[in-house]
């Protein structure tokens, strides 16, 4: 598992700001590109590593209106 994956979200919130993750948007807005990227893909993989420990499911939250 790497961060290229999270490098293309981070390019779809540039671009469109609404459309992928909401919290990238105002991540961009306080810290560069490659940092937010790091930090998405950090965030990726401890979820991962929750699941396989656990042994559960992954269950996305559902967004909600800010």
């Amino acid at each position: 598992m790497g961060y290229r994956p999270n490098v293309s979200s981070v390019e779809r919130t540039k671009a469109t700001p609404t459309s992928v993750v909401p919290r990238l948007p105002a991540l961009l807005q306080r810290k560069p590109v490659r940092v937010v990227t790091v930090a998405a893909a950090n965030r990726t993989a401890r979820v991962a590593w929750v699941i396989l420990t656990r042994g559960g499911t992954y269950r996305a939250q559902a967004a909600t209106a800010a």
